[in-house]
């Protein structure tokens, strides 16, 4: 954006010479940029009938800093609006890891409750038996332990998928919808 200014300064100074108001183009650049910046600090000046170009390089520089101030206004607001949409979805994301941390947790939970439920089971049988049927009960036990974690691992296996799926559409909704909807709430 400075090099905008610094452009059109160089065009005042440029078209400050070629009509022959100002003799060196160094000193047109000083006179174009102390009248560009509202300095008006300059020891040049141009012609007594041509004084009104002053005001018009002035204005042009009031004109330009202000779209560039208004330029740098709305980059300065969208980089904020980005940050809140980045915020945003971090904290969706860190919801939803901490909902399927819970759901692995009480899966978990649940998996040495059955097990336990099991080991007690057999205690009760085991007490009274031959060594043969103790290993029977010990394998059937083994078997149904085995089984229910199979269950689980399932379980845990479709808690991750949903989460992925989740994350998915927590993805995508934001990229459809349009990017002013929470200045209209």
């Amino acid at each position: 954006m400075l090099d905008l200014h610094l452009v059109e300064i160089l065009i005042w100074a440029f078209v400050l010479t070629r009509m022959g108001l100002i003799v060196h183009a160094y000193d047109a650049i000083y006179f174009c940029a102390n009248t560009y910046t509202t300095l008006g600090m300059g020891r040049m000046d141009v012609a007594e009938r041509w004084h009104i170009v002053t005001p018009i390089v002035a204005i042009s520089g009031l004109f330009t800093f202000a779209w560039t101030t208004s330029a740098l206004v709305d980059v300065v607001a969208s980089n904020r609006r980005l940050l809140e949409k980045l915020e945003d979805e971090r904290e969706r994301e860190m919801h939803m890891r901490f909902a399927l941390r819970k759901e692995e947790w009480r899966a978990l939970r649940t998996e040495r409750e059955a097990e336990r439920a099991e080991e007690k089971k057999t205690k009760i049988p085991v007490a009274g038996s031959s060594f043969i049927q103790r290993l029977r009960i010990w394998r059937e036990e083994r078997r149904r332990v085995l089984e229910l974690r199979r269950e689980n691992r399932a379980e845990m296996e479709d808690l991750r998928r949903q989460e992925r799926l989740n994350e998915r559409e927590a993805v995508a909704a934001p990229a459809t919808s349009k990017p002013d909807d929470k200045n209209q709430e």
